[in-house]
């Protein structure tokens, strides 16, 4: 009887903790899942966009290494118009100066003493106002010292002068922080111009594109495109030149018109159905891009010198004869490029898939012992 009794008040328990949870459920509804947020939008939101020089604020790319300050033509092209707390500049990590010290100021003689809680008073060095640098010259120095020093200056040219600032009109300047592109359009002397400029993401390294019908009037300006490496048609030889007439003319003349001016059928359908592939183009490009960093991080871990690349290639410098360094793959099943007479100790390496690069840092750990 009992234990009926504590049956029946088990189920009474049971009944009323459904009913509890039932009525919890229903006053707090299941909510659907948050959207993902588009990143993109949410930092396109964020652009920065100019249309007039702001003398206090001139654009700044960079990679966490290296700094470029731009101006409306996306360049540096106008320094004056530009205040001094805010300077057009290029400078980097590993470029540093220091004015003389003929006094001999030492770290301690830019220190103070602060009260801090609990230590009582510390040294530190800290400066309450300029006028403090006037006060005690070690002050001013040691703030000054060692400071970052412009690299150089990146300036649009005409000619061989840079442009009256009067002749550059309608500024539209866009930079996009998803990609970290800035695009200056204006125009000049009533010619329209667009400059696009970004920094390297991983090196030290600026790249400008400039389109405008200037360009055209300018000195000689060769403009070359490949779709050999991309699309797996290195065989093909298969690319574009622009350049003025009279320039393509002279390029002509060293083959006499036998390859520039008669192009493979299959390379042509090839190089033609890869136009409508742009999806393909950057699916190709950021797998190139990948594989190349593997490389280039295990070179540089194992301290081998490598010049600057943006290519699908990389240049190699082992410091001894880079046939015998070829010949050293070669034995590990691992094929690498030339090296050329006026180049004896590098190599070029072109980047193949992710395996491929992988089996290349392995082969370069047995022959660099």
């Amino acid at each position: 009887m009992q234990d009926h009794r504590r049956h029946r008040a088990s189920r009474r328990i049971a009944t009323t903790t459904a009913v509890v949870v039932a009525a919890v459920v229903a006053a707090f509804p299941a909510t659907a899942p948050a959207a993902p947020i588009d990143r993109a939008a949410l930092v396109a939101r964020h652009m920065v966009r100019q249309d007039r020089i702001d003398p206090h604020a001139p654009v700044m790319l960079g990679n966490g290494q290296l700094g470029f300050t731009a101006d409306i033509t996306g360049l540096q092209s106008f320094p004056d118009r530009y205040s001094e707390l805010a300077p057009l500049l290029t400078m980097a990590q590993w470029g540093w100066h220091s004015f003389p010290n003929p006094r001999g100021f030492r770290e301690q003689d830019g220190w103070r003493m602060i009260p801090v809680e609990g230590r009582g008073r510390q040294p530190y060095a800290w400066m309450q106002s300029w006028a403090d640098g006037d006060r005690n010259p070690a002050y001013g120095w040691l703030r000054a010292n060692p400071h970052r020093i412009s690299l150089g200056r990146i300036a649009l040219t005409l000619g061989d002068t840079v442009p009256d600032f009067a002749t550059v009109t309608d500024i539209r300047q866009r930079l996009d922080l998803w990609t970290g592109r800035l695009t200056s359009t204006f125009r000049l002397r009533g010619q329209p111009v667009q400059v696009t400029t970004a920094v390297h993401p991983t090196l030290d390294l600026v790249a400008v594109e400039i389109a405008s019908p200037l360009v055209a009037r300018g000195r000689d300006v060769i403009v070359l495109r490949t779709f050999s490496k991309i699309f797996g048609m290195a065989g093909m030889r298969m690319g574009f030149t622009m350049a003025r007439p009279d320039i393509l003319a002279k390029m002509m003349r060293y083959d006499g018109g036998m390859q520039s001016g008669a192009l493979p059928l299959p390379s042509l359908a090839c190089a033609t159905a890869s136009l409508t592939a742009a999806p393909l183009i950057a699916a190709r490009r950021d797998a190139m891009v990948q594989a190349r960093g593997i490389a280039l991080d295990h070179l540089r871990a194992r301290g081998i010198a490598v010049k600057p690349t943006s290519a699908n290639m990389v240049m190699i410098d082992w410091t001894r004869p880079a046939k015998d360094v070829q010949a050293a793959f070669r034995a590990q099943s691992v094929e690498i490029g030339r090296s050329w007479p006026i180049w004896p100790t590098v190599s070029r390496v072109t980047v193949g898939s992710t395996a491929e690069m992988k089996a290349f840092c392995t082969a370069l750990d047995r022959v660099i012992t």
